[in-house]
């Protein structure tokens, strides 16, 4: 399983998710793509993304398990628990 924060480095709301993550010490689990990166607009297409920040869950086959769009404190809350039951 891989995990991927999706973001953009002007986006307001993409700075307030990371430092939510570094509160909840799940940060450091998530690979970083910043959506304007040669990476970044790779997956934009393949995963069809329009805004950011997004957290894609995706398993080994590179299919996407859970996607969390315009994330909020709850939808952090709903990715760690994910993380810690799997």
């Amino acid at each position: 399983m891989k995990l991927v924060y999706f973001y953009d480095k002007g986006c307001l709301n993409c700075h307030y998710v990371s430092l939510l993550m570094k509160k909840m010490n799940i940060y450091d689990l998530f690979d970083r793509v910043e959506c304007s990166s040669k990476e970044g607009v790779e997956i934009k297409k393949k995963y069809n993304l329009t805004t950011a920040p997004v957290i894609l869950v995706i398993d080994n086959n590179y299919n996407v398990i859970k996607l969390y769009n315009n994330i909020e404190k709850p939808d952090l809350i709903n990715v760690s628990k994910f993380i810690n039951n799997n």
